[in-house]
């Protein structure tokens, strides 16, 4: 219905969240185009409450451009970048074969992709979502060794670590070149912030 409308004519850039009830053999391959972006929130119904319901697998080997999202129960991205990967794991392992297109299993450098790549991808933004030159410099560090993440140490594979690491694990924010964030601390607090007493970042608290 929305392709007969025009709408995935290349003249928009869509975003669509959860594609729970679609038709996954019919309606995947009318997403799979360069100016539509599945917005995967996997926090969507609170944690746990449906878990792996959302068709990421599938849309991933449909080659759908994807991204994570946020929608309104965890505002903590790190946590979403996780649920996504669990989630979609689960469902991989769960359906199999069972499903009526393939699926692919993500792994956490799927969900890094996504979370950075795949919106940068979906806006028509190639200055962002990437370390280079000519991007923007908008960059975050993890710290992955710390008591309660992992191991506790430095692991062989650090992104693994992302599993067991959380917002409060957040060191250091930059975005357009600016530090926003130093070693947990804020270096920036806006007046509507300062009034209210905000935190502007849910996962940079001290």
């Amino acid at each position: 219905w929305l392709e007969s409308l025009g709408i995935f004519d290349g003249s928009v850039r869509v975003f669509g969240a959860h594609l729970l009830g679609i038709d996954l053999a019919r309606d995947l391959p009318v997403l799979a185009n360069d100016h539509f972006t599945f917005a995967n929130c996997p926090s969507g119904t609170g944690a746990g409450v449906t878990p792996a319901q959302w068709p990421w697998p599938e849309a991933l080997g449909a080659g759908v451009n994807s991204g994570i999202g946020l929608d309104t129960h965890s505002n903590d991205y790190l946590e979403n970048l996780k649920m996504a990967v669990i989630y979609g794991r689960i469902r991989v392992d769960f359906l199999g074969d069972s499903t009526p297109v393939p699926m692919v299993r993500p792994s956490i450098w799927t969900g890094l992709e996504a979370a950075t790549v795949g919106g940068a991808r979906g806006l028509g933004r190639d200055d962002l979502g990437r370390i280079e030159a000519g991007a923007k410099a908008d960059l975050t560090s993890i710290d992955v060794t710390g008591l309660l993440v992992g191991v506790g140490t430095v692991p062989r594979e650090p992104l693994n670590h992302l599993f067991y690491a959380n917002g409060l694990s957040v060191r250091n924010v930059m975005t357009d070149g600016n530090w926003q964030v130093r070693d947990r601390s804020e270096e920036h607090t806006s007046e509507l912030q300062s009034r209210f007493g905000i935190s502007y970042a849910v996962f940079c608290l001290k």
